[in-house]
């Protein structure tokens, strides 16, 4: 039956539901537009003119007690008419089922009153009282309340054609394909906090509200992440999956919620939590039918393995994940994963196997457009060059990579490659060279923003410095590098600069 037909059916009861009673009664109207509530409220007016209406919008007020805020805010002269004279329509109710308390979102008397209050609400009022309220708030009362729910007899449901989905709160004009902490990115995580902090629960639908916080929440998660910031990304991608556990149907959500937990706590080198999220949003989307995204979980969980050296796993769920970009029609993420298949290949020194799927990565990304990511892979086929020494191609191919992220806006990289270019530079030990290259890479670390890789940098001068017996510099450099990484919780490269220090200390006290 379509809505238009059920809603006619719905419409006839309520009103033979209404027409000539003697005795109040209490009236509970689900809607899923203003549309058709609008539609629905002025029939009612026009079938039954023998009613007085009493419209009352309870949205500004937070409702304990529905009994005695009906009594507080409905005029003398209704509550005291003669029965059934008049219908007083109450709208805004739901929005009293949650409060704020301190910035937190929990429930509120209100539904538990609801149940207590029921002989009161029912025999206590001369009107027949309509609650016009949202789906979820009428499946909450159901579940939440089941001595209310059992007296009710009148409960009718009212469905616009046009569906009024709710849409993500903040439109911008798209992402900002250049990571780092930009000022861009900074101002966008200034607008979003500010846009979250004035989310207003006297004037939200209750549920419109937490979706909108949720929304919200990603999206500073988001922008975290490419900073790269994975501990502020997993702050708030947590307080998003704590809230989305209110929202009525919210699958697709938990599923992007969960997969977004797994990136930040694999950029955290959290390994056993990024799978546990990946497998918990597979799980969601093949449950639900959402598989848009599998290709890219997928993908995710062979980075992990990938990370931990897995290298069999990790080639198995990549394979998987081209599988489903094919099947999902999701083409233009095919280079990406072909390009960490390279990877994977590239660090167990298969030379041949990684600048196969390297080429692949760079075929895919220029059919689709992907052209943003070109300069990554071009530096990625250098690396291959230079850890066989072969010094023109690694040259070669840096520049290459160089063209591609200055063509793209891709600057954030850029430092990457030129430090690239410093070790095939400091590996011939042409030292002058090294030295150019490495500042050129710091130059671009601070004006992209990317402190993060700043350490590595000053790391390599160290060694260039120790290298030609220039102790001072060289531990001055290894101190800056430890303070960086230091600063970043890297245990891993903080390691490597002690061991470096620690050498450099063993020299000097050799030439003493």
């Amino acid at each position: 039956m379509s809505h238009k037909a059920e809603n006619e059916e719905n419409f006839n009861e309520l009103i033979f539901a209404l027409r000539e009673r003697d005795k109040s009664t209490f009236v509970l109207v689900s809607y899923n537009t203003e549309k058709i509530k609008n539609e629905i409220l002025f029939r009612i007016k026009s079938e039954l003119p023998e009613y007085g209406y009493y419209d009352l919008d309870l949205t500004p007020l937070s409702v304990g007690s529905l009994y005695h805020t009906l009594k507080d805010n409905i005029p003398a002269g209704i509550l005291q008419s003669k029965p059934v004279s008049y219908i007083v329509n109450v709208f805004g109710l739901e929005n009293s089922y949650l409060v704020s308390e301190k910035g937190h979102i929990k429930e509120g008397p209100l539904v538990f009153m609801m149940n207590l209050e029921r002989e009161q609400l029912f025999r206590n009022f001369p009107f027949v009282p309509i609650i016009w309220a949202d789906e979820s708030f009428l499946n909450t009362l159901n579940k939440e309340a089941k001595d209310l729910w059992s007296w009710i007899t009148y409960i009718f449901r009212f469905q616009s054609e046009e569906e009024d989905v709710f849409k993500k709160p903040v439109s911008f004009e798209g992402p900002i394909h250049q990571k780092g902490a930009t000022k861009q990115r900074n101002e966008r995580i200034k607008e979003l906090k500010d846009m979250y902090a004035r989310l207003d629960l006297d004037k939200y639908d209750k549920q419109r509200l937490l979706k909108d916080k949720v929304n919200i929440l990603i999206l500073i998660g988001d922008e975290y992440t490419q900073i790269p910031d994975p501990h502020h990304a997993l702050d708030y991608y947590r307080k998003a999956e704590q809230i989305s556990i209110h929202i009525n149907d919210n699958n697709e959500l938990k599923g992007e919620i969960n997969f977004k937990l797994g990136n930040a706590s694999s950029g955290l080198r959290i390994f056993e939590d990024a799978i546990m999220y990946y497998l918990k949003s597979l799980d969601i989307q093949k449950t639900t039918g959402l598989n848009s995204n599998l290709g890219g979980t997928y993908h995710q969980i062979g980075a992990v393995y990938e990370e931990q050296r897995k290298w069999k796993e990790a080639l198995q769920k990549y394979q998987t994940a081209i599988e489903w970009y094919h099947k999902t029609g999701n083409e233009f993420d095919l280079g990406g994963t072909y390009h960490q298949i390279g990877m994977v290949y590239q660090m167990q020194r298969k030379w041949k196997e990684a600048l196969q799927n390297y080429q692949t990565a760079i075929e895919w990304k220029q059919k689709t457009g992907n052209v943003f990511e070109l300069g990554g892979t071009y530096h990625q086929i250098g690396m291959v060059y230079q850890m066989q020494r072969k010094w023109k191609e690694a040259l070669q191919n840096y520049q290459t990579a160089i063209e591609w992220k200055q063509k793209t806006g891709n600057v954030f990289e850029l430092g990457g490659t030129y430090h690239q270019i410093g070790s095939v530079f400091g590996e011939q030990r042409k030292w002058k060279g090294a030295l150019q290259n490495y500042q050129t890479a710091i130059d671009w670390y601070r004006k992209t923003g990317n402190e993060f890789e700043l350490g590595g940098t000053y790391h390599q001068i160290g060694w260039v410095y120790e290298s030609q017996d220039k102790y001072s510099e060289a531990k001055s450099y290894y101190q800056m590098a430890l303070k960086n990484a230091e600063k970043f919780d890297n245990e891993e490269i903080i390691n490597s600069i002690k061991a470096s220090l620690k050498r450099l200390d063993d020299e000097m006290k050799g030439t003493k």
